[in-house]
C-alpha cells in the first residue's frame, strides 16, 4: 500500500456536470475539488485527511526511554477545520510536555485541570485562534484536538513522554502502540455518539471518546508513520530485532544502536515492538538517584539471584478463559487455540482444569474443573477447536464464571485469561479481578498486533500474576513454556523491606507483589535526607525464609537521572488510580491525582495540555470538525467486529449478525458431541435426534425476519454434516438433516440467501451438494421434488459463454471453486437418481481442461473439477491430477475459500487412491502443525464418510 502513485486530478468548478458529480463523490470520501489524489498500488483512492504524518523519535538510555511524538496535521479542504484524533500511547507513559508549531512560531502548552483546559480551548476556537488540546481518555488512549486549521496550512503538535522499559533477566522490550483497536461497549445507550462510532452507555459513559471511526479494509488514509530509536544500553547489545516491523539497524558502538523503520512498513496499524538482550549477568541490584540538598527521588531495581528449585510441585487448579468475540476472528483466535493446546498438554498430572469461552455469554467445557486425564484433555482440545470469533466481548461474564467455583483446598487456583482486550469497560473487569483474586493468581495473555495493554497489564498486576504477549501470527510455544516455568517453580512471597534508618517515604508499590523467577522488583520512592544504610529484603520461598542485604547510599547532590521524579509521580498516579477502581474515597483520590499531576506537569484523567496561538485570528467562523479515522489493527477482522454490512455498533452485541455467528459456534459444538469428541469430561453422548432438533431450532433463531439465512451458518452446518463421522451410514440422520434444511429452499431450488452475502453462489452450491449427499444416503421421497428443482436451478446459474459457474450470480468470470461445488452437486444428484442432461458434465470436462491448458494452471482446482466430472479417471487424467497434487504447497488458511479449496483437493486425492489421499492429508497436517486445526478436524473422517462422489462407477 505504501508504493504510492500520485495522480493529479484537476477538477475546475466550471468543467461541467460530469466533473461536478465526480467532485460530489470525492466530498463523500472527505476529498474536495482541486486537490491531489493518491492511488495505492491496487488503484484504490487514499483518503486525504487532516492527519498527514507521525514521527516517533525515541532515545533509550539504560532502561529509560524518552520519546517525542510529532503529529503533522494539514487541511486539504476549502474551509478551516478542527481535527480530532484518538490515538494510543503506552499505558505507563508519563506524558510531561506538548508544543504546537505553526509556521515559524512554537507555542508551549500549559498543563491545566481538564475542565479548565477544555474551556480555554473552546473559547480560543470560537475567537478564531489556532488551538491544541490533549486529553487522556484511558491511561493508553488520548485525544488530540486542533482547532482552526486554515485551508492548505499545516500544524505540528509534538508530545513528549518518558517510560521505563519492560525488563526481565537481561531482556528488554520497547513498545510503541500505533492504533486504537475497536472497543466493545456494553450497557444501555445513554446519549447519541458525538464523535466515535459508539454512543455513551450507562456502563461506559465515555464510549464515544474511545471509539474513533474505523476505515474499511479497502480504504486507507495518506497518514503514515516513521520511527527512529537511538539506543544506548550501557553494556554490549546482543540479539536485537523487531518481530512486528521491518527495521534497519546501524551499529554505532558495542552498546549503541540506531534503529529506523523500513520505508515499506509504515502503515500505522500495529504496535512497534523492539526486543533486545544485553551481554553479561544481570546485576542483583541497581539504584538510580536524583536530587539536590539531600532530597530527591530514587528507583531501586532488585533481581534476586535465588535458586528457585522446586522440591515438590504444588498441584494447581487451572482455569483458562478464552476470548472468542468478533475482534478475535481469524488469526487471533487461531493463535489462541494453538496456545491453548500447548497449555492443556503442559499441565502436571495432579492438576485439574476448566475452559471458559466468552463472547455474548460465557460457556464452559465442563460443569466444574475436571482431572487432568488423557480423555478430558482430548475433549477440551476438541471443544476449543470449535471456537470462532463472533459476538460481543462480554469479558466480565468470563471473569465471574472463573471465580464462581468453590475453593479447592488442595490446589492453587491459576486463572489464565487469553484476549485482545478490545473493550471499553476496563474498570469493571479490573474491579472484578481485584475483588476475587485474594487466594488465586491471574495471568493474562494478550494476542494480536495492537492489543489493549492497559487492561492486560492491569489484570496481571491486580491478579498478582504476569502478563504475556504474542502477535496474532506468532508461534506461542516459547510463551506457554515460560508461563509454565513461572507457575511450576516456587516464587518469592511475603516480601518485606527494612530500609535500615534511611529517610525514605512514598514508596511504590506499597503492597509488594510476589516475585516469580527471573522477575525483577522495581521500587519508586522519595528520600528526604542524604545518607548511607543497609537495606534488608526478606521473603519466603516454598515456606522457607529468604534474605538479602544491600548497601544503599543517597547523596546530597545528584543531577543525573532528572526524569526519576516524573517516573515516581506517574507511578504514584497509577497506584492512586487503582484505588479508584474499587471506588475508595473517589473525591479525595481525584484531588490527590490532580494536585500531583499539576505539580509535575503530567497528563492524567483529570489534567490536560492546552496550547493557544493568540497572535493570529483566523477567518471563516466556526471550523468544521473532522474526525480522523484509524486503520483496523493488523490481523483483526473488520467483519468480525462490525458485521457483514459494516454498520454494527458496539453496545448491541458488538455487531449486527453477531448472534448468528454465536449460533454458528453452537452448531459446531453440537457436531463435536455427535462425533464423540467433546461434551465435557466423562459425559455421555446425547441422542442424535435431540441434536438435530436443536439444530433445527438454532436455524430458526438464526433466520432473519425476511426468511433468509446467514451464509456462514450454511457453510459450517453443511461441512459438519459431510465430514461428521456420526453420519456415516446413518440414513436416519441424513434424512433429519435433509428435512431440517429443506425448509430454507426457495421455489426455484436455491437457498434463501442474503443478497449481501460473500460469494452467495459458491455457498449455495456447497449447501446443495450436501443435501444431495444426504438424499443419496436416505432416499427421502418427501424431499425429491424440491431437490430436483435445485438441480434445475443450479444449471440455470451457469455462464452462457463458458458453461461454467462464476462466483456470483450474473458474473462472467468462471470460478473454479464455485464450479467444483456445482459439479459435485450434479454428480451426486445423478448417482442419486435425479434427471438432467448428461452432456453438461462432458462440457465441464472440456472447458476445465481447456482453461488448464490455456494457462490458468495457477489454480489446481481445474484439474480436480475435471476429475469430479469424470465417471472414471483415465490414465492421462489420473497422472495429471497426481502430478498436480504433488506440486501443491499447502499453507494454513483461515478464510473460508482457502479451506474449501484444500477440502476439494483432498476429495480429489481420495478419488485417485488411498496413497494419494494419505500423502495430501499428511501435507495438510504438516502445514497446520497438528490434527486439531479447524480444517483438519473436519477432514479427519473424510475417508470413511461415505461420500458418493468418491465411488467410481467403473475402473
Amino acid at each position: 500500500l505504501l508504493i504510492l502513485v500520485p495522480v493529479l486530478l484537476v477538477s475546475l468548478q466550471d468543467t461541467g456536470a460530469a466533473q461536478g458529480d465526480e467532485a460530489k463523490q470525492r466530498n463523500e470520501d472527505l476529498v474536495t475539488q482541486g486537490s491531489m489524489r493518491v492511488l495505492d498500488e491496487d488503484g484504490k483512492p487514499v483518503l486525504e485527511l487532516p492527519l498527514k504524518h507521525t514521527t516517533v523519535s525515541a532515545r533509550i538510555s539504560g532502561y529509560i526511554a524518552r520519546v517525542d511524538v510529532t503529529q503533522t496535521f494539514q487541511n486539504p479542504f476549502k474551509e478551516k477545520i478542527e481535527a480530532v484524533y484518538v490515538f494510543p500511547l503506552p499505558n505507563r507513559a508519563a506524558v510531561d510536555s506538548m508544543k504546537m508549531k505553526i509556521g515559524e512560531r512554537t507555542i508551549i502548552a500549559q498543563i491545566k485541570r481538564r475542565a479548565e483546559a477544555k474551556k480555554i480551548y473552546e473559547e480560543a476556537k470560537i475567537k478564531g485562534h489556532v488551538a491544541g488540546l490533549l486529553e487522556q481518555e484511558r491511561p493508553n488512549i488520548f485525544t488530540q484536538s486542533v482547532a482552526n486549521i486554515e485551508p492548505g496550512k499545516e500544524i505540528e503538535v509534538t508530545i513528549s513522554y518518558v517510560e521505563e522499559l519492560k525488563y526481565e533477566d537481561g531482556h528488554y522490550q520497547f513498545v510503541f502502540p500505533m492504533v486504537v483497536g475497536p472497543r466493545f461497549i456494553p450497557g444501555k445507550p445513554a446519549t447519541p455518539p458525538e464523535g466515535g462510532w459508539s454512543p455513551d452507555t450507562d456502563r461506559v459513559p465515555d464510549a464515544s471518546r474511545i471509539t474513533p471511526p474505523v476505515m474499511k479494509p479497502d480504504t486507507r488514509s495518506g497518514h503514515d508513520i516513521d520511527v527512529k530509536v537511538e539506543l544506548d544500553a550501557g553494556v554490549p547489545v546482543v540479539n536485537l530485532g523487531s518481530k512486528s516491523h521491518k527495521v534497519a539497524v546501524k551499529e554505532t558502538g558495542k552498546s549503541t544502536r540506531t534503529i529506523t523503520l523500513d520505508a515499506g512498513d509504515r502503515i500505522p496499524n500495529k504496535d512497534f515492538i523492539l526486543d533486545y538482550t544485553v551481554a553479561g549477568e544481570s546485576p542483583e541490584v541497581a539504584l538510580l538517584r536524583h536530587g539536590t540538598g539531600g532530597r530527591g527521588f530514587f528507583t531501586l531495581i532488585i533481581q534476586p539471584k535465588a535458586k528457585f528449585e522446586a522440591k515438590e510441585i504444588t498441584p494447581k487448579e487451572m482455569i483458562f478463559i478464552v476470548d472468542r468475540s468478533g475482534s478475535m476472528n481469524g488469526f487471533p483466535i487461531e493463535t489462541v487455540k494453538a496456545a491453548m493446546k500447548k497449555c492443556l498438554l503442559g499441565m502436571n498430572p495432579d492438576d485439574t482444569f476448566q475452559v471458559i469461552g466468552f463472547s455474548n455469554k460465557a460457556e464452559t467445557f465442563a460443569p466444574a474443573p475436571v482431572p487432568n486425564t488423557r480423555e478430558n484433555v482430548a475433549g477440551a482440545i476438541a471443544y476449543i477447536e470449535g471456537f470462532s470469533g463472533g459476538g460481543g466481548t462480554h469479558m466480565l461474564k468470563g471473569v465471574q464464571e472463573a471465580f464462581k467455583y468453590p475453593k479447592d483446598e488442595k490446589r492453587l487456583r491459576i486463572v489464565f485469561m487469553m484476549t485482545d482486550a478490545y473493550i471499553g469497560n476496563e474498570k469493571e473487569i479490573l474491579r472484578a479481578v481485584s475483588e476475587n483474586c485474594d487466594e488465586a493468581r491471574l495471568f493474562s495473555f494478550g494476542v494480536g498486533s495492537s492489543v489493549n495493554r492497559y487492561l492486560i497489564d492491569g489484570m496481571a498486576e491486580l491478579g498478582r500474576g504476569l502478563a504475556y504477549y504474542a502477535r496474532h501470527d506468532e508461534d506461542t510455544s516459547a510463551i506457554v513454556e515460560k508461563f509454565y516455568e513461572k507457575i511450576s517453580k516456587p516464587y518469592l512471597t511475603d516480601i518485606e523491606i527494612d530500609w535500615g534508618g534511611l529517610k525514605v517515604n512514598d514508596i511504590y508499590p506499597r503492597a509488594i507483589p510476589d516475585l516469580f523467577s527471573a522477575q525483577p522488583l522495581v521500587l519508586h520512592g522519595r528520600f528526604t535526607e542524604a545518607g548511607r544504610g543497609k537495606v534488608v529484603i526478606k521473603g519466603k520461598i516454598a515456606g522457607e525464609e529468604w534474605r538479602r542485604e544491600l548497601e544503599v547510599e543517597f547523596p546530597k547532590e545528584e543531577k543525573a537521572n532528572d526524569v526519576l521524579g516524573t517516573l515516581w509521580a506517574r507511578t504514584r498516579i497509577h497506584f492512586l488510580s487503582n484505588r479508584l477502581i474499587c471506588d475508595l474515597d473517589p473525591k479525595e483520590v481525584e484531588k490527590q491525582i490532580t494536585d500531583l499531576a499539576l505539580d509535575f506537569k503530567l497528563m492524567s484523567q483529570y489534567t490536560s495540555f492546552v496550547a493557544v496561538e493568540e497572535k493570529i485570528v483566523t477567518e471563516g467562523g466556526k471550523p468544521k470538525k473532522v474526525l480522523v479515522p484509524v486503520k483496523m489493527p493488523e490481523g483483526v477482522s473488520y467483519k468480525g467486529v462490525f458485521g457483514e454490512d459494516g454498520r454494527g455498533r458496539g453496545s448491541s452485541a458488538a455487531t449486527k449478525g453477531s448472534a448468528c455467528r454465536l449460533d454458528c459456534l453452537r452448531y459446531r459444538r453440537t457436531f463435536f458431541r455427535l462425533k464423540g469428541a467433546g461434551g465435557g469430561a466423562g459425559g455421555t453422548e446425547p441422542r442424535a435426534r435431540t441434536s438435530v432438533d436443536e439444530l433445527r431450532e438454532l436455524l430458526k433463531s438464526a433466520t432473519r425476519p425476511d426468511g433468509k439465512i446467514e451464509a456462514i451458518i450454511l457453510r459450517n452446518l453443511a461441512l459438519a454434516f459431510t465430514t461428521g463421522k456420526s453420519y456415516e451410514n446413518s440414513a436416519d440422520m441424513a434424512a433429519a438433516y435433509l428435512r431440517t434444511m429443506k425448509q430454507y429452499l426457495d421455489k426455484d431450488g436455491g437457498f434463501n440467501m442474503p443478497e449481501e452475502a460473500e460469494d452467495p453462489l459458491k455457498t449455495q452450491a456447497f449447501a446443495l451438494w450436501t443435501l444431495h449427499e444426504a438424499y443419496a444416503r436416505c432416499k427421502d421421497s418427501a424431499c425429491k421434488e424440491a431437490l430436483q428443482k435445485t438441480v434445475e436451478g443450479l444449471l440455470k446459474l451457469r455462464d452462457e459463454k463458458s458453461g461454467l459457474w462464476p462466483a456470483k450470480a450474473g458474473g462472467e468470470t468462471p470460478d473454479p471453486l464455485t464450479t467444483a461445488w456445482a459439479v459435485l452437486t450434479l454428480v451426486t444428484a445423478k448417482k442419486a437418481g435425479f434427471d438432467f442432461d448428461g452432456a453438461v458434465l462432458a462440457s465441464v470436462i472440456v472447458e476445465s481442461e481447456k482453461r488448464w491448458k490455456e494457462g490458468d494452471s495457477s489454480d489446481p482446482l481445474w484439474v480436480a473439477v475435471s476429475a469430479f466430472a469424470s465417471k472414471a479417471l483415465n490414465k492421462e487424467r489420473r497422472e495429471l491430477l497426481l502430478k498436480t497434487l504433488e506440486a501443491v504447497e499447502f499453507t494454513p488458511e483461515l478464510k473460508s475459500a482457502g479451506q474449501q479449496k484444500q477440502f476439494l483437493l483432498l476429495l480429489a486425492a481420495l478419488k485417485l487412491d488411498e496413497d494419494a489421499y494419505k500423502n495430501t492429508r499428511t501435507k495438510i497436517l504438516k502445514a497446520y502443525g497438528g490434527t486439531y486445526s479447524p480444517l483438519v478436524r473436519r477432514m479427519v473422517n473424510l475417508a470413511s464418510s461415505g461420500i458418493t462422489i468418491l465411488k467410481e462407477e467403473e475402473k
